[in-house]
């Protein structure tokens, strides 16, 4: 208790007072530091871990098991898994930061960045053709994409299934089916991360591992990609580039993962849909289901008509190069 009864010579005292602001921001940016590296948190865990959305229970491995299995991290047996799979924090209806207008995104052929011409993201498909495609994120979620898949059959609807990779190793034969049916099976990476968190290999590791599972699943090599929650970078565009993956984003976000209702999840699309848009959905929702015979009905009286991911960037580029283009899927 010396320390206590013994104040500081004057000279140390104006010494500490003078500096006392850098030695506060030093600590302040090391505990920062040490608080970001840390694997569980806000920091890794929502990217892999998300928020349970309804009565859904599904699975998603934590961000901590993930990261410490490399590049290769596949989901452990036994592990910690919870969540739905919907993009977290920075997706919510309308505050998307690619967002225009407060509402989904409404760039023709976007090329991301002038030094990078080869890399190109599709958000819309060509806007003189009346035709939308259906996208559902985040799935399988058996036994509700079963069902959603008897829907669409019935509708006469060809969608888009932008699928999680550990989600498709619970039930491969879903994919089989959505194959038969005409649907195209895309990739949505094979944990659900946030890829503007991770490094390069684990960027490309997410894309490569749903890839081969994809593959395994329903002998189709998938060649679109949608980064999950729309978050992504250059590098993350370039590597997806680089294994010949054509970037999807969206024009029309509902955000029926939220549950708002399916009149409001209905009524926001109708609104807004323009020729070429790509609708974004999620595959688990019970009021988007049930919204989708309305809203197909309804963009067909208008003169819509529904085609996938691929076909639409077949008919963007045919119109640009007055060639038919035969889709890869």
């Amino acid at each position: 208790m010396y320390w206590r009864h013994t104040p500081l010579k004057p000279s140390y005292r104006n010494q500490f007072l003078k500096h006392s602001t850098v030695y506060a921001t030093v600590l302040f940016t090391f505990a920062t530091f040490v608080w970001s590296s840390l694997p569980s948190g806000r920091f890794y865990a929502p990217a892999f871990a998300q928020k349970p959305v309804g009565k859904e229970n599904s699975k998603s491995v934590s961000g901590s098991q993930a990261l410490a299995q490399g590049s290769d991290a596949r989901p452990v047996p036994g592990g910690t898994r919870s969540g739905h799979g919907y993009p977290w924090e920075e997706h919510v209806a309308g505050s998307h930061p690619d967002a225009l207008g407060g509402y989904g995104m409404d760039n023709l052929f976007d090329n991301t960045a002038s030094r990078r011409q080869s890399v190109v993201q599709l958000v819309r498909g060509d806007t003189r053709r009346k035709e939308v495609a259906l996208t559902f994120d985040d799935g399988p979620h058996p036994p509700f994409t079963y069902k959603l898949l008897d829907l669409l059959k019935s509708l006469n609807v060809k969608a888009t299934f932008f699928v999680v990779g550990f989600k498709v190793e619970d039930d491969p034969e879903v994919l089989q089916r959505m194959v038969a049916e005409g649907h195209e099976v895309a990739n949505h990476t094979y944990h659900h991360p946030n890829l503007k968190l991770l490094p390069a290999g684990l960027i490309e590791s997410e894309i490569r591992l749903n890839n081969d599972t994809i593959r395994r699943a329903c002998g189709k090599e998938p060649v679109c990609f949608r980064p999950p929650g729309g978050q992504r970078s250059d590098e993350v565009l370039e590597i997806a580039h680089r294994l010949g993956m054509s970037t999807i984003l969206w024009t029309d976000d509902p955000a029926d993962y939220a549950n708002p209702g399916s009149e409001v999840i209905e009524q926001k699309l109708l609104n807004h849909v323009k020729p070429g848009a790509t609708i974004l959905l999620h595959d688990g929702i019970e009021q988007t289901f049930q919204m989708l015979p309305n809203l197909v009905a309804r963009l067909r009286q208008q003169g819509y008509h529904f085609v996938t991911v691929t076909e639409m960037i077949q008919h963007l580029e045919s119109s640009r190069t007055g060639h038919t283009v035969t889709p890869h899927w």
